[in-house]
């Protein structure tokens, strides 16, 4: 995890009275220790307050001619630390060092011109310094990808920060170490990674894969706001997410173990409730009824992950294995025995909303595997680019037999979605949305942000197609959810959440308007239309 919370890390907190945390309150606000922007984008976002490039364009440092201001302004708010990089990168130009090696070389730079003895408030008394961060030492050390990446950083800062002294050994991998675990992916109002930065506040929060608080970025300002209502402030308490939730469990404790040394043990993580994520669920028997229905424990296979004690990369490899689940299934009226010789056995499972009765064959459960392996492969796919192809011949052989709430189907149809809207297929994006909102509310959760962004984009292409009325509804629930956790003045609100959903209903008074209209002139004979009037006045 990032930290251990300590009294050494905060300070002695003064007596006061608990007070309540509602949704929607801001839990604290941090600015970057060091920060940049991503090389890929440089030229398109302001090296200071990271706002986009506006019809003005961006200016050059006269120096570097590598960083870009929005004006004097900004390059003179940036001078600070810059003046202390800007003569190295003057000199290596037009090489640019790697984004990671310009991070560290900014923590170096500034840890050496009193950056060492800033400290940044958490709240009354408690406040954190650079040396606080966790920096994971010994992981780093066993770790051979990330202890390569480390001396091949050490090669280059020797050739870019040249006469200067660099810290030992040690030191450097303890800064390496805390950039690695603390740093964030600083995003823009549309969720586009920016830029990474370092926050010496913000380190304090610990991970869950179901977070109750959220940090949001405005320019390279952060906020945390809480998601969730809260009876006191309990800073121990407080979980923000640092991956994709919406991912297996293996993924996701793979992915923790590899980047931040550490497994979740939340509830959605150890608790037998999300079984969907282990043999995922299938349709139910009866078509008119949308419950779930799972393997038979008999039946099922499972995928599991190993790691190695030492922590290397290696031991968050996810590794298929055939086991037995031992746990509650109910309707199970036979136990397939695999020793058993030429006999096919039959496990009938129950629908837990309707009771109708599954029957399962080894057969057709192999059928389900092969179904989920196929979709696991075209989102494998779909890794760094949505394919839309790809999505719709997982969701072809998908449909029908895994259950609306199956990961592997929630995951394909968001992948289908976003892929629609890159290649402008509204009607297209527009159906996955709609169908996907149950699934993702499952794994998001009901008021998270990430739902209320799919929410967002969903509302905006229905307003576009003409689909007033369900836009309204979907924009209404976006409004609610960004509202809490970005706050009522960060641009993602004011800009899109607020003013579309105005929008939306504006658009839908006047069609309703509309065809009240037509409706009357259908009553009075001029032209058709008196069931629309009807339907739409009465």
């Amino acid at each position: 995890m990032r930290d251990v919370l300590s009294a050494r890390a905060f300070g002695r907190p003064q007596a006061a009275a608990p007070k309540p945390v509602k949704r929607g309150d801001v839990l604290l606000t941090s600015k970057p220790f060091v920060y940049l922007v991503s090389s890929s984008l440089k030229s398109l976002y302001c090296d200071y307050c990271l706002a986009k490039k506006g019809r003005n364009g961006l200016q050059r440092c006269s120096g570097c001619r590598l960083e870009h201001y929005c004006g004097k302004e900004c390059q003179a708010a940036a001078w600070g630390l810059h003046r202390l990089e800007c003569r190295h990168l003057k000199r290596v130009a037009p090489r640019v060092p790697p984004d990671a090696a310009r991070l560290m070389a900014k923590v170096i730079l500034k840890l050496q011109h009193g950056g060492d003895k800033l400290a940044e408030e958490i709240s009354t008394n408690y406040s954190r310094k650079f040396k606080d961060l966790m920096n994971h030492y010994s992981d780093i050390k066993k770790d051979s990808k990330r202890h390569e990446h480390f001396v091949s950083l050490v090669a280059v800062l020797e050739s870019f920060l040249v006469g200067m002294e660099l810290p030992n050994e040690a030191e450097l991998q303890g800064i390496f170490g805390r950039i690695c675990v603390n740093s964030f992916s600083i995003t823009d109002p549309d969720q586009n990674t920016v830029g990474t930065g370092v926050y010496l506040a913000a380190s304090i929060f610990d991970h869950s894969c179901e977070p109750n608080a959220y940090v949001a970025f405005d320019g390279f300002k952060l906020t945390c706001r809480s998601l969730v209502d809260l009876p006191v402030l309990d800073w121990s308490k407080l979980r923000i997410s640092y991956i994709d939730v919406l991912n297996p469990r293996e993924e996701r404790q793979a992915d923790l173990q590899r980047r931040y040394y550490f497994l979740c043990d939340c509830v959605r993580c150890s608790s037998p409730e999300w079984e969907e994520e282990q043999v995922g669920p299938l349709c139910c028997g009866n078509t008119n009824c949308s419950g779930m229905v799972f393997i038979p424990e008999g039946l099922r296979r499972h995928q599991v992950s190993k790691k190695v004690p030492d922590c290397r990369e290696n031991s968050a490899e996810v590794i298929n294995e055939e086991i037995n689940i031992s746990s509650q299934s109910s309707g199970t009226e036979k136990i397939y025995d695999p020793e058993s010789q030429g006999k096919r056995e039959i496990l009938t499972a129950s629908c837990s909303h309707c009771g109708t009765s599954k029957p399962m064959t080894p057969d057709q459960v192999e059928m389900y595997y092969s179904v989920a392996s196929f979709c696991k492969e075209q989102l494998d796919l779909c890794k760094d680019h949505y394919y839309l192809d790809l999505c719709e011949k997982g969701l072809e052989r998908a449909t029908g037999v895994l259950h609306d709430l199956n990961i592997f189907l929630v995951r394909l149809r968001d992948a289908a979605f976003e892929a629609s809207i890159s290649l402008s297929h509204w009607e297209k994006a527009s159906t996955y949305g709609s169908l996907n909102i149950e699934g993702l509310s499952h794994y998001y959760g009901k008021k998270h942000p990430s739902l209320g962004m799919v929410l967002l984009k969903l509302g905006k292409i229905l307003v576009y197609v003409g689909s007033f009325s369900k836009a309204v509804g979907y924009l209404a629930r976006a409004e609610s959810i960004l509202k809490a956790s970005h706050g009522t003045t960060h641009p993602l609100y004011t800009e899109q959440a607020a003013p579309l959903y105005m929008q939306a209903r504006e658009e839908m008074r006047e069609a309703e308007k509309m065809a009240g209209w037509k409706g009357k002139k259908g009553l009075s004979g001029t032209s058709g239309g008196g069931p629309l009037c009807r339907t739409t006045c009465g």
